[in-house]
């Protein structure tokens, strides 16, 4: 693997160090983000962006991570709306004055980019999916213009056609995961200069390892990332801006080497052409 900048984790979650673990930081909670951090070390990992954890633990770590020759870049926490999935990556928001009020303590604390849970997660027990958008239009038009005034990007967790649609029209940066994208909304995103974060790992990996996650269907997996890796596979062709984002700290994600996983799917879909 070459050096690479894994644009999709969460330091916050999981527990990957399983021996030689620091005790730095033992007995408080930045214990096992710490110690996820050190996953990366003498991987040839160059920079990572955390997208946020409730207690903010990988904003705190930005330091630690430049003494072991990585830049950690970090939303702190993420914009999530009251009621709607993501409540564990941020403070849940139901009113305009709550995401204001919200959005200028991140700007305030100096985080390195904004993130938003715009949908919920890909449903793969075979259940029905829910498909709209936790936030506003009006809501996404006032994240992205305060956000341009202080030159910080905006990462956007969002699945599902229509609800991904309307966050490229809004104009954010990237879209993160981004399942069940269509070919004509890549076209608008190619347009647009809007980055594709599409994290494959996550279910992939349930394929790569042959790891059974009781209440998954395996059937519904496969179809999952046969269709997401045709979609990289198009995005690429249309020169969409691809990102290389493992959404390490997830289940089956470890940190560490979720970044060469993500490498190596990502790989043979782009010809090695992301970013």
């Amino acid at each position: 693997m070459n050096n690479i900048y894994d644009h999709h984790i969460h330091l916050g979650y999981g527990n990957s160090r399983k021996k030689n673990r620091s005790r730095k930081y033992v007995g408080t909670a930045l214990d096992n983000a710490y110690n996820n951090l050190l996953e990366y070390a003498g991987r040839s990992v160059m920079a990572l962006r955390d997208g946020g954890d409730k207690e903010m633990l990988a904003f705190q770590l930005r330091e630690e991570a430049k003494d072991m020759g990585i830049c950690l870049y970090s939303a702190g926490r993420a914009l999530v709306k009251k009621g709607r999935y993501g409540i564990h990556l941020g403070k849940p928001l139901s009113t305009m004055d709550d995401l204001k009020g919200e959005l200028n303590f991140l700007l305030e604390s100096g985080v390195d980019c904004i993130k938003v849970i715009q949908s919920g997660l890909v449903d793969v027990t075979g259940k029905p999916q829910e498909i709209y958008g936790s936030f506003s239009e009006k809501e996404l038009i006032y994240i992205r213009e305060t956000t341009k005034e202080c030159g910080l990007p905006v990462m956007v967790h969002v699945n599902f056609a229509n609800v991904i649609r309307s966050v490229v029209e809004v104009g954010m940066d990237s879209v993160e995961h981004g399942y069940f994208i269509t070919e004509d909304i890549l076209i608008l995103m190619a347009k647009h200069h809007v980055a594709w974060t599409p994290t494959l790992a996550p279910f992939a990996n349930v394929l790569t390892y042959g790891k059974a996650i009781p209440g998954w269907d395996q059937n519904v997996v496969k179809d999952v990332v046969a269709k997401q890796s045709a979609m990289v596979k198009k995005a690429a062709a249309l020169h969409v801006p691809i990102l290389l984002g493992s959404d390490s700290g997830s289940s089956i994600v470890p940190h560490g080497r979720g970044s060469q996983d993500e490498y190596d799917l990502l790989t043979p879909l782009t010809g090695g052409h992301f970013g």
